[in-house]
């Protein structure tokens, strides 16, 4: 794994608790096991803090403070996600090799970690961190004249408590008198919910506002002028910085469908779902808004901390500041040419297994590798993977996965998935969703029975 290089008893301790993990026949210690191993995982690449979101979503499910009565575990199903996709990464040629390609036309200098280490940054938030959204479920009925939901605001004040204290702790920075002065210092200030019940509608800009993002463009170029380098200021919009980043590395399709999925998302929110005749914030968009909001206000106060002004600063809150800077290597290259594309990647997988049309006049195609594999490879899994994820309301009528009925083995240069002789109807609908979802997905993987 890409984490192997790390204190070699940490590793061993994580080895301890993945076979634990999948060893196991109890929800409790299932999702006990799962937690560990993320937090594991996320530490490797300093998102250990993210962990909040994923427990906010837990204790969702754990309470049954959930509106969608088939809602199903996300604990576990995350961590399953983020082991098969490995192990397709590690397998398919197919997989990898349009990995390579897309990372090769980021320009992704090598000499300072390889493609394999390069996955498993991205892969971190397109499968572990893939869900978080699911902190903002909640819906209203079409025909309520309300515009706020309680459910949603759930997420919202989780994401609000993680900027505006979680952060900070993390940072080492607790202290307000020290954040006063680094705001002022970097002419920073950390974003804020726009008021104590804001609507669907109004959440769904929150999280799509980024902020000004001059700063942080000087540290990705650093040795060029907008003009001169002909690179486009980065936009302060979520989705406009996706489609600008798609474009910018030759996915078009890419780009086109991403403007889709802003259509939907903001449709779902002002006019409802189709058929379902409830408004909602989709949770996959959520969670690439979530993660994207997050990682690039970070980066943003990094690249701050980075600018001349401020590297050779004798201020002792900005060294400490600057200290926790040097202590990992936070890459204003990687966030845009990998961080920028995982969370757009997160953001699709949802409205990509969609039925019909997500909304009126939009009906993208299905999704090829070729086009955004990390995309692809996102969605493919969260299609597949369905063993050992119980139900939060109880449906005797449907009976999970059971793990222990699935087989995982190679045939050739496919992956043979088997989910058993009891669940051949799952399995065929499964196919079913692949076929309306993805191109092409019957090179990669063989699903049985």
């Amino acid at each position: 794994m890409y984490f192997s290089r790390s204190e070699p008893s940490e590793f061993v301790s994580f080895q301890s608790k993945l076979k634990r993990f999948l060893a196991s026949t109890m929800d409790e210690v299932r999702l006990d096991s799962a937690g560990e191993c993320t937090r594991t995982i996320l530490k490797v690449a300093d998102l250990q803090d993210l962990e909040m979101l994923r427990e906010g979503v837990w204790k969702r499910e754990a309470s049954g403070v959930i509106s969608y009565s088939g809602q199903r575990d996300h604990t576990a199903h995350t961590l399953n996600n983020w082991l098969l996709g490995w192990y397709l990464y590690t397998y398919s040629s197919e997989v990898k090799k349009n990995f390579g390609e897309k990372i090769r036309a980021r320009k992704w200098n090598k000499r300072k970690f390889d493609f394999d280490i390069y996955f498993g940054h991205v892969w971190q938030f397109t499968s572990l961190l893939h869900d978080v959204g699911y902190l903002f479920e909640g819906s209203l009925s079409t025909m309520d004249p309300a515009v706020q939901s309680a459910q949603a605001m759930i997420g919202a004040r989780i994401l609000d408590d993680y900027f505006q204290t979680r952060l900070w702790t993390e940072t080492s920075l607790a202290s307000t008198h020290d954040q006063h002065v680094l705001f002022k210092k970097l002419d920073l200030e950390p974003p804020r919910l726009p008021s104590d019940q804001p609507s669907l509608a109004r959440i769904a800009f929150y999280l799509r506002e980024l902020g000004e993002l001059k700063d942080l463009g000087t540290w990705v170029y650093p040795k060029t002028t907008t003009r001169a380098s002909k690179k486009p200021p980065f936009p302060t919009d979520a989705f406009d910085l996706w489609e600008l980043h798609y474009q910018s590395f030759g996915q078009r399709a890419a780009a086109e469908r991403i403007r889709n999925v802003e259509s939907a998302f903001h449709h779902y929110v002002n006019f409802g779902q189709p058929g379902l005749g409830i408004r909602i914030l989709d949770h996959a968009v959520c969670s690439g808004l979530t993660l994207l909001k997050i990682s690039t206000f970070f980066y943003t106060m990094m690249a701050k901390l980075n600018a001349p002004r401020n590297k050779k600063s004798t201020s002792p809150i900005l060294r400490r500041a600057l200290q926790r800077k040097t202590m990992f290597d936070y890459d204003p290259q990687f966030w845009w040419t990998g961080i920028v594309w995982a969370t757009a990647s997160t953001a699709i997988h949802n409205l990509q297994q969609t039925n019909g049309n997500w909304c009126e006049g939009v009906n993208p195609p299905p999704l090829s590798i070729e086009e955004d594999p990390l995309g692809y490879l996102g969605v493919l899994i969260d299609c597949v993977q369905e063993w050992d994820r119980y139900f939060v309301f109880s449906k005797p009528e449907r009976l999970p996965i059971q793990g222990s009925d699935v087989s995982l083995g190679r045939d050739n240069n496919r992956i043979v998935i088997n989910l058993g002789d009891m669940n051949r109807t799952r399995a065929e609908k499964i196919r079913v969703e692949l076929d309306r979802a993805l191109v092409g997905w019957t090179k990669i993987i063989e699903l049985l029975p």
